[in-house]
C-alpha cells in the first residue's frame, strides 16, 4: 500500500499537503479548539506555500538543477523563498478580505518568520522529489539487473540444452561403435561422457567453478571428439594452470564446440584445432583456433549468435574486467578471451 502511494505522484502530493495542512492547522490556530477562521487561514497559508513549491518543482528543478546550472538554481531558489514570503503577505493583507469579506483575516507573522517557513517547505519538498527520483532510478537499475540476470540464466540454460542433446546422441553412437572395435576405449569414452554430463547437470548450476574442472571438461570433450572423428585431424590442447582460480561455467566450451562445428568438414583438408589455456595470479588467457574450409564464405563460419552470447555473458559476469576478440581470415578462425583473475 505504501509503495503504491509512493509510485502514485498525485496520491503522494495529496498525502503531503493533507499532512502539512493538519500540522499547520495546529500551529496557526488561535485556540486549542478549531474555528472556521482557523480552517480558512490555514487553507490560504497552505495555498501560498504550494505556489513556490510547484514553481520550484516544475520550473527550477528541471530547467536549472537537472541541467547542472547549480549557481543559477541556488540564486533562483533563494529568490523564490523571498518572493514566496512576499506573496504570503500580499495574500493575507490585500486579497483574503475580498475573498472572505465576513472574516477579518490578517497575517500575524513577521517577514523573517515567513522566510523560515518557506525555506523549510521548499527544502523539504526538493529533497523529497530528489529522493523519490533516486529511488525510482535505483528500482529501475534493480529491474534491469534482474532482467539481465534472467537473460543470462536463460542463455546458459539454452547453451546446456544445445550441447547436451547434440553432444549426447553423437557420442552414444561413437561409444556403440567402439564397443565392438575396442572395448577399453569404449569404457574410457563412457567415463568421459558421464563426467561431462555430471558437470552439465550439477556444476553448471553454480555461478563459478574451479578452472581445473573446466579443463577436465574440455579434455573429456576433446577425447570424445577424437574417437568420433575419422581422418587425420590435428587437435592440440595446451594448458598451464599456475593458479586454480574460479571461472563462470561453460564460458569457453562454446568456442571449443565452434572449432569442431566449423573446422572439421569433409571439404577442409588437413584440419587443425588448437585450444590453449593459461591462468596465473593476474589473468586467465584462453584461445581457440580452427582451420577453415576455403570454399565457404567467411561470414558463415564465425559462430554468429554464439559469439554474441559469449560477449554478453562476459560483459555481465566480468564488466570492465575482460577482453574478447576474434579474427577471421582465409584459413583460420581465432578467438581469445582474457579475464582479470578474481582471487
Amino acid at each position: 500500500m505504501i509503495k503504491k502511494v509512493i509510485n502514485n505522484t498525485i496520491a503522494l502530493h495529496l498525502v503531503f499537503w493533507i499532512l502539512s495542512y493538519g500540522i499547520l492547522l495546529n500551529i496557526l490556530s488561535i485556540d486549542e479548539s478549531f474555528f472556521t477562521i482557523d480552517y480558512i487561514f490555514t487553507g490560504m497559508f497552505v495555498f501560498s506555500l504550494a505556489v513556490p513549491v510547484y514553481v520550484n518543482r516544475f520550473l527550477l528543478i528541471p530547467l536549472l538543477l537537472y541541467k547542472s546550472k547549480y549557481f543559477v538554481y541556488s540564486t533562483a531558489f533563494i529568490a523564490l523563498i523571498f518572493l514566496g514570503a512576499l506573496f504570503n503577505e500580499l495574500l493575507f493583507n490585500n486579497i483574503v478580505d475580498f475573498i472572505f469579506p465576513n472574516y477579518y483575516i490578517i497575517s500575524s507573522y513577521e517577514y523573517e518568520e515567513l522566510l523560515l517557513v518557506f525555506l523549510v517547505f521548499l527544502v523539504s519538498t526538493t529533497l523529497l522529489k530528489l529522493s523519490k527520483e533516486r529511488l525510482n532510478q535505483l528500482e529501475m537499475k534493480s529491474q534491469l539487473a534482474r532482467l539481465k540476470e534472467e537473460k543470462m540464466r536463460i542463455e546458459l540454460k539454452s547453451l546446456k540444452d544445445h550441447i547436451n542433446p547434440h553432444f549426447l546422441f553423437n557420442n552414444l553412437n561413437t561409444v556403440y561403435s567402439l564397443i565392438e572395435k575396442d572395448s577399453k576405449k569404449a569404457e574410457e569414452a563412457i567415463i568421459q561422457l558421464s563426467d561431462i554430463l555430471r558437470f552439465m547437470i550439477y556444476q553448471v548450476k553454480q555461478d563459478h567453478v574451479k578452472i581445473t574442472e573446466e579443463v577436465k571438461l574440455i579434455e573429456n570433450y576433446l577425447n570424445l571428439q577424437r574417437n568420433r572423428i575419422d581422418g587425420d585431424v590435428k587437435i592440440i590442447f595446451d594448458y598451464d594452470i599456475q593458479v586454480d582460480t574460479f571461472i563462470a561455467p561453460l564460458l569457453m566450451m562454446p568456442l571449443v564446440e565452434n572449432c569442431f562445428k566449423h573446422g572439421i568438414t569433409t571439404q577442409n583438408k588437413n584440419p587443425r584445432i588448437e585450444i590453449r589455456l593459461f591462468s596465473d595470479e593476474r589473468k586467465i588467457h584462453f584461445s581457440a583456433l580452427n582451420s577453415l574450409n576455403k570454399s565457404k564464405p567467411n561470414d558463415k563460419r564465425t559462430g554468429g549468435s554464439g559469439l554474441k552470447n559469449i560477449k554478453e555473458r562476459l560483459e555481465y559476469i566480468y564488466p570492465q574486467k575482460h577482453d574478447f576478440v576474434y579474427t577471421l581470415n582465409e584459413n583460420t578462425f581465432h578467438a581469445k578471451i582474457i579475464i582479470d583473475n578474481e582471487l
